[in-house]
């Protein structure tokens, strides 16, 4: 009718779902053995939803923190059973996870552990591999801050009890300066360097290949090892990246992605690498990917600054990660 106006538009946005219509499950919990590789620093459970899951339960307060020589960095905790594993600065720690009181540690310079006084940055991996014809929880866990043959090791989770602070799960295999070349592990010809390095940055890689368990770790400098996961044999490498690769490997069950940072002045930029897992047998690079590139400056004052040191991420056949050369440096703008 003339005058009335009885038409109208109406839109109704929902930006989230009030918590009461939701619906809460229990977590799915998973080893990490074929699971979650795909991504730097995995976690090893998998919140069916996060809404229900993150319920303050517990804090940890190390007791013997200070900001120098002991503290959590660059290490994450690692769920397993009914323990919550972490490295802090010095040690390894095993909490209980329904309290967080320590159930569990182990550290000390000399054997069989070979862990730093500081610079314990490796988060552990725990995964179930076959040992002696058992299926066996294995834990790897990277030691060692300086350039001498403080490796890496295994521990046995299967019969680990929890009690005092000093209870601690039996060693399977270590490599360290003792037994490395009985393991295997031989070194390229000068000026690379000429020992196994520490690996107190390391996130451990283990996958079945060929019906072989194996565990892949890498150095702090310019190493990537494969080895056998049940008795820690050298099985291929070292694959020599031009840069430091610290916590930069993921995987698609058939390869190894590896992100790097610069090691100056020899190498100004990072790079990102493909390698097959079985063999060590390069693939390709992304410095000399055709169309693509790095897109760093070479020259200072942003000399080196190609820094893929986040780690990276594996996803639907593409490589996802983080480049710190700033914007202005890329060519293309």
């Amino acid at each position: 009718l003339p005058g009335v106006v009885d038409n109208a538009t109406i839109e109704a946005d929902i930006c989230s779902v009030p918590p009461t219509r939701w619906t809460c499950t229990a977590p799915q919990d998973f080893q990490t053995a074929g699971a979650d590789y795909a991504r730097t620093s995995h976690a090893q459970v998998a919140f069916s939803d996060a809404y229900c899951d993150l319920t303050f339960k517990w804090k940890y307060v190390d007791p013997i923190f200070n900001a120098a020589s002991n503290r959590i960095s660059n290490s994450g905790p690692v769920v397993y059973d009914t323990f919550v594993v972490c490295g802090f600065s010095s040690r390894y720690r095993f909490l209980s996870l329904n309290t967080g009181l320590v159930v569990g540690e182990f550290y000390g310079a000399g054997a069989p552990y070979y862990l730093p006084t500081t610079g314990v940055n490796c988060t552990p991996t725990i995964a179930m591999v076959d040992v002696g014809g058992t299926p066996t929880p294995v834990m790897y866990v990277g030691s060692g801050n300086s350039s001498g043959y403080r490796v890496f090791a295994a521990y046995d989770m299967s019969n680990f009890v929890p009690g005092p602070i000093g209870m601690v799960p039996a060693q399977l295999w270590t490599v360290n300066a003792s037994n490395y070349g009985a393991m295997g592990y031989t070194f390229p010809a000068t000026p690379m360097p000429q020992h196994i390095g520490a690996t107190n940055w390391t996130n451990p890689i283990v996958l079945n290949l060929g019906g072989t368990d194996m565990v892949f770790f890498n150095t702090n400098d310019q190493y990537v090892w494969a080895a056998n996961a049940a008795t820690g044999v050298r099985i291929w490498g070292p694959i020599v990246i031009n840069g430091l690769t610290y916590k930069g490997m993921a995987t698609d069950g058939t390869n190894l992605y590896i992100s790097n940072t610069p090691l100056l002045p020899t190498y100004p930029l990072g790079d990102i690498t493909c390698w097959d897992a079985a063999t060590g047998a390069a693939k390709w690079a992304l410095s000399t990917a055709a169309g693509g590139g790095l897109k760093g400056a070479t020259t200072m004052p942003d000399y080196g600054n190609e820094t893929f040191v986040s780690g990276l991420a594996v996803y639907g056949g593409e490589v996802y990660t983080v480049s710190s050369a700033p914007e202005v440096d890329d060519p293309s703008g």
